[in-house]
């Protein structure tokens, strides 16, 4: 059996663990499972890259540098920020010290090319394969209702209103009947709600989401790398923007958060239970055919 070993070696912020700790523990892995691919990131600082890049291509296998891409990134690249419905500018969360997932605008063009800037200026020497991409996405309920529903800011609200989107009927709904926003159906693995405008909502959402990646993506591949993606588990990633089908049409494979124990962001318990949270009056989640199926009237 075929693995993917990913291997975290520290944020921006965080310092990175010790080379020879590092490469001992990937070799003893190699030594019980045999070589697999490995997915490694994202510090700027550490001097381990190399060492598993030389490591990992003698075995023959590939090498998928992970990357942040609209949260967790550096503040000295001054990233365009994220507003929320009432206009106020989104918060981060933070779990660990340093650790700040506040999300960034998805549609600005600059944010859109962080990731690429962040890699031509400290990766683009590495004999990297491919790079993972994580944080493609808006925020999740992690950050309660006021932020989880995307960005606000001039640039996207002019993609809503594209999309037929109004925007005033929406942000009227989520301050006076938020579960107008929780899902009724489930097509594939797009969510479905009975709110016609809450419907071209979330899709106009996923389109930023989906538009942004084919760009970014497209900027790699010109670079000569294969190009991957973090997704959010199935069952809750399209609410955060992430069409899975088409994002899989970019990407040479995606890799779903299935978290099911971790009690922190983007592990299933404690993003559900956010969401329970924050549709507390609706009927809670129950099973159907193996799917989840939310609510059945929302509006």
């Amino acid at each position: 059996m075929d693995y993917i070993l990913q291997i975290m070696l520290g944020t921006f912020t965080q310092k990175p663990p010790d080379t020879k700790k590092v490469l001992r523990t990937l070799q003893q892995t190699y030594k019980r499972i045999g070589p697999q691919d490995i997915i490694v990131g994202w510090t700027t600082e550490s001097e381990s890259y190399q060492q598993i890049l030389d490591l990992v291509h003698g075995n023959g296998k590939k090498v998928w540098l992970w990357l942040p891409v609209f949260s967790e990134l550096p503040g000295d690249l001054n990233p365009d920020p994220a507003y929320n419905y009432s206009g106020e500018l989104q918060e981060g969360l933070e779990i660990l010290p340093n650790e700040d997932f506040r999300f960034v605008c998805p549609s600005s063009p600059h944010n859109q090319m962080l990731s690429l800037r962040l890699f031509d200026q400290y990766f683009s020497s590495l004999s990297f394969d491919g790079v993972f991409l994580d944080k493609i996405r808006h925020a999740s309920f992690a950050g309660g209702l006021k932020h989880v529903f995307g960005c606000f800011c001039p640039s996207c609200q002019k993609s809503y209103v594209e999309a037929g989107v109004d925007i005033e009927q929406i942000q009227h709904l989520l301050k006076e009947h938020p579960n107008a926003f929780c899902p009724s159906a489930l097509d594939r693995l797009r969510y479905r709600f009975d709110h016609p405008a809450v419907d071209r909502f979330y899709r106009a959402k996923a389109d930023i989401i989906t538009d942004a990646a084919e760009k970014i993506a497209t900027g790699f591949q010109d670079r000569g790398l294969m190009v991957a993606f973090d997704v959010f588990a199935p069952a809750v990633a399209y609410l955060m923007g992430q069409d899975i089908e088409r994002l899989s049409k970019e990407a040479s494979f995606i890799k779903p958060m299935m978290y099911r124990i971790t009690h922190a962001p983007a592990g299933l318990p404690f993003e559900l239970e956010n969401f329970g949270q924050a549709f507390a009056s609706h009927p809670a989640a129950d099973m159907e055919a193996g799917r989840p199926v939310f609510c059945g009237r929302c509006g």
